[in-house]
């Protein structure tokens, strides 16, 4: 690492003799909009690898966008939606599920059903929690997608668990057609 020559003023950057750039307290402007670098950012970037995780560095994801491992010291936020009524028995008239994030299903009772949304982008996750005991949620995709290999327009159903209800966390695959839950 390059030592600061004397003689240079602070908020003033610098090349040195060997070709080092030195900030001393600058920011790098990135465009004309005034976004800036400053040095304590550009900290946070130096001598982190892509798809790995360092203390007090930024999450640089690798060409798969992964990032990992990750250790969580305060609590996880997740986005709560209100609740859905499961409705009807049929895709047509299923309860509509409005986003990703966690959103508890009421009145399961082994017919009636819930559609997932048809706006999500690859990737992105949704948690749906039944809280009817010992019954089976139908959850539906959008029309014209199927989850897992159930087929187009079918219906997953989630397993019966006694004095519980039941978790299912899903996932948008490559587009919106195609889901895929946990199991």
């Amino acid at each position: 690492m390059a030592t600061t020559e004397a003689g240079h003023a602070a908020n003033r950057f610098y090349a040195d003799q060997d070709g080092q750039l030195h900030l001393n307290g600058s920011s790098i402007y990135l465009d004309e909009l005034g976004n800036t670098l400053t040095p304590t950012e550009g900290a946070y970037l130096d001598g982190i690898t892509a798809g790995t995780t360092a203390a007090s560095k930024a999450f640089v994801a690798d060409a798969n966008g992964a990032v990992g491992p990750v250790i969580m010291n305060a609590a996880f936020r997740f986005k709560v939606n209100a609740a859905v009524a499961a409705n009807g028995a049929v895709q047509a008239n299923a309860g509509i599920i409005a986003g990703t994030g966690f959103t508890k299903v009421t009145g399961a009772d082994n017919t009636t059903c819930v559609i997932l949304p048809a706006s999500l982008a690859a990737g992105e996750e949704l948690v749906l929690a039944s809280n009817a005991s010992g019954k089976i949620l139908k959850i539906f995709p959008p029309v014209g997608g199927q989850i897992n290999e159930g087929g187009a327009n079918v219906a997953y159903s989630t397993g019966a668990v006694a004095n519980y209800g039941v978790t299912t966390i899903i996932v948008a695959e490559s587009n919106t057609s195609a889901w895929a839950t946990s199991k």
